[in-house]
């Protein structure tokens, strides 16, 4: 993380009028972003003298997407900040609306991956189980006894 120091005086004195109008907005969108109550997803970034800006995340089930709002883009750090967050929600509700599937009776996958050869059984109540093809006299064996462990075993009349 970061270290962030308070200015001196004498150093702020130095500054340009446009610096000292730069650390009073930055000094404001801090204060906002200190403030908001989630802040999940949303980091402060500053790459170069010249590139600083909002750093905006949305975190899917297999990846993560990112963007970076600069401050010299969108006309300051709250503004930018402003439009990060709104792009950040906006990712958020377009991929909240992908549901998982609940399989409510279990289901069994297939599994034919480097040396595991057999199903995997994930019942709606309990963790996963492998059921080896080796094991089970084969695919058809492994994936009976894959489903009689999810359901339990057939009735036979």
């Amino acid at each position: 993380m970061p270290v962030i120091r308070k200015a001196t005086p004498d150093e702020v004195a130095s500054w340009n009028q446009e610096e000292q109008q730069t650390a009073g907005q930055l000094a404001e969108a801090l204060k906002r972003f200190a403030e908001l109550p989630d802040r999940r997803g949303i980091s402060r970034m500053r790459y170069a003298r010249s590139e600083a800006g909002w750093f905006a995340r949305v975190y899917t089930r297999n990846q993560t997407l990112g963007r970076l709002f600069s401050d010299t883009i969108y006309g300051g750090p709250d503004p930018a900040l402003t439009v990060a967050l709104a792009w950040r929600d906006a990712t958020r509700a377009q991929f909240s609306r992908i549901r998982t599937i609940k399989h409510p009776q279990g289901r069994i996958v297939r599994v034919d991956q480097g040396k595991f050869h057999g199903f995997y059984a994930y019942p709606p109540d309990r963790k996963r189980r492998y059921f080896a093809d080796g094991a089970h006299g084969g695919p058809e064996g492994s994936q009976r006894a894959a489903q009689n462990w999810i359901t339990g075993p057939a009735e036979t009349p």
